[in-house]
């Protein structure tokens, strides 16, 4: 009953995820040019896959 006290309690996975979205929304800027600090910052990996591109973002998103 504890541990599912804790995962109760405890942000949930999909919490995490929108309140990440939340504080990139808040501080997103538009871009006029590609700044390569920025996309760092904000992209953890890029997997190549035949037909696409797969852009994994640190909050955990992933885009195609």
């Amino acid at each position: 009953m504890r541990r599912e006290l804790r995962q109760l309690q405890g942000p949930d996975e999909v919490s995490r995820v929108i309140d990440s979205i939340k504080l990139l929304l808040e501080e997103a800027q538009p871009m006029l040019e590609f700044e390569p600090s920025v996309f760092k910052s904000m992209v953890q990996k890029i997997v190549v896959y035949p037909e696409r591109f797969s852009f994994h973002r640190i909050n955990g998103l992933e885009f195609s």
